[in-house]
């Protein structure tokens, strides 16, 4: 776990588990975008698009996010973790833009005499939005408090970690097999089908200093995973596949939200348009052929390490409803974020070079 030089070894006291952070009921919603938009030039109609988008979401599902039970419930299993190997590290989460606040976190930190702590975030992928911004809150919040702050030192990006491909591949198997499932209940398996799996991430603008290492390291994974499943399933060498970006910005204006327009300075192709355009294509086949042509999707929301509102409305609201009455059958995979084995991984991840409690 920490090799023979103990010495000149770091003792770790605490884990901090940093995310996003989401609205919990809907007082929460204005006052969680005004800190989410805070000193970005957004107009008014855009920031009420953004709260529409949360309002109708909890009309669907009953809630405003499932994120905020996700980090909960990851808290535990890295605790768990933690105390199978018989380590009495204390984990703490704070969030960026929601309660319980970063700042507050780490100021209780200092409180409960934390010196020297790993923080992992819950972004496997490097760029400014989902990796750089938190690395400046835990700098800014550490600063606040000053000489007494404890040092906080961030794990690697885990998206090269062996338990990281993993868990991708386990969670595309499964969907597989639900799909498979679901194909023999219809007894649609004389059609003529195809399968195609769609990996999504968040979009982010192409001006962004990292948006290489950030396409090229979604690209690594989602490599990684089609081959540990072409292990598994012998007809899947030829397996269609598509690296596709979804949420759009809340900065298009009204006009290009009327106009249908995509902006062309952020990540494309998007998810929504790749699939309309498909169900459009099927039909035209089955009209101009007489055949019933279908094609089974798959898609996998590779780059959201949790459950999120936009996993869940831009997917399987959204997609599922542009799906419904077509001749695709969609099919989700679900995030990686709780789930044992990331819990193990980020455990491994902090023992790494380092003494534990």
């Amino acid at each position: 776990m920490c090799g023979l030089f103990r010495s000149n070894l770091k003792m770790v006291e605490a884990l901090l588990l940093v995310s996003y952070g989401a609205p919990c009921c809907e007082a929460d919603v204005i006052p969680f975008l005004e800190r989410l938009l805070s000193g970005k030039n957004v107009s008014d109609f855009q920031k009420e698009r953004a709260a529409a988008k949360y309002y109708e979401f909890a009309r669907r599902s009953g809630r405003f996010s499932p994120l905020n039970e996700q980090c909960i419930e990851l808290t535990r299993g890295i605790e768990t973790e933690f105390s199978k190997i018989g380590s009495s590290i204390r984990v703490y989460h704070g969030n960026l833009y929601w309660r319980p606040f970063l700042d507050d976190v780490i100021a209780r930190m200092t409180d409960d005499g934390v010196k020297f702590a790993r923080c992992f975030i819950t972004s496997a992928f490097d760029s400014t939005a989902g990796n750089r911004r938190y690395n400046y809150a835990i700098e800014s919040a550490c600063k606040k408090i000053g000489d007494f702050a404890p040092t906080i030192e961030r794990l690697p990006l885990p998206f090269s970690h062996p338990l990281f491909i993993q868990v991708q591949a386990d969670r595309l198997c499964e969907a597989i097999e639900s799909q498979k499932i679901l194909q023999n209940r219809q007894n649609q398996s004389a059609d003529k089908s195809e399968t195609i799996i769609f990996f999504t991430a968040h979009s982010i603008p192409r001006s962004d200093p990292f948006v290489e290492n950030y396409v090229s390291q979604l690209s690594f994974v989602c490599e990684a995973v089609i081959a540990r499943c072409r292990l598994i399933y012998s007809d899947w060498q030829n397996v269609e596949w598509e690296l596709l970006y979804q949420s759009q910005p809340i900065s298009r204006s009204r006009s290009e939200i009327e106009d249908g327009v995509q902006n062309s300075f952020w990540l494309l192709p998007s998810i929504k348009d790749r699939v309309t355009a498909l169900v459009k294509q099927l039909g035209e086949q089955s009209e101009a052929t007489g055949i019933n042509v279908t094609k089974n999707i798959i898609v996998s929301p590779i780059g959201f390490f949790c459950e999120s509102m936009e996993t869940v409305n831009d997917l399987d609201y959204e997609i599922g409803d542009i799906c419904k009455n077509s001749p695709i059958r969609f099919t989700r995979v679900l995030t990686v974020g709780v789930s044992s084995k990331i819990c193990r991984m980020i455990v491994q991840l902090t023992e790494e070079n380092c003494e534990l409690l």
